[in-house]
């Protein structure tokens, strides 16, 4: 019958655990898991209706640059 001992309490979860759990040279590293980076990566991601704003405000900046008047958008 297999022991216990010497199991860590998430050793069903030991795939997760990627990188140790120690400061690396930014100070972060090891402050989260590679799964929670990885989720809030993703959920920071900017959605379609933020890129085309991005869009909008660049092309704006570049009219204002180059003396022209802005495109207008449609909403």
């Amino acid at each position: 019958m297999p022991t216990d001992q010497g199991r860590r309490p998430h050793q069903g979860h030991a795939e997760r655990e990627l990188w140790p759990r120690d400061f690396g040279r930014d100070g972060a590293s090891g402050l989260v898991t590679l799964d929670r980076a990885m989720r809030a990566r993703d959920a920071a991601r900017p959605t379609m209706a933020d890129e085309l704003e991005a869009a909008e405000v660049v092309d704006s900046l570049l009219a204002r640059i180059d003396g022209r008047r802005p495109r207008a958008y449609a909403r």
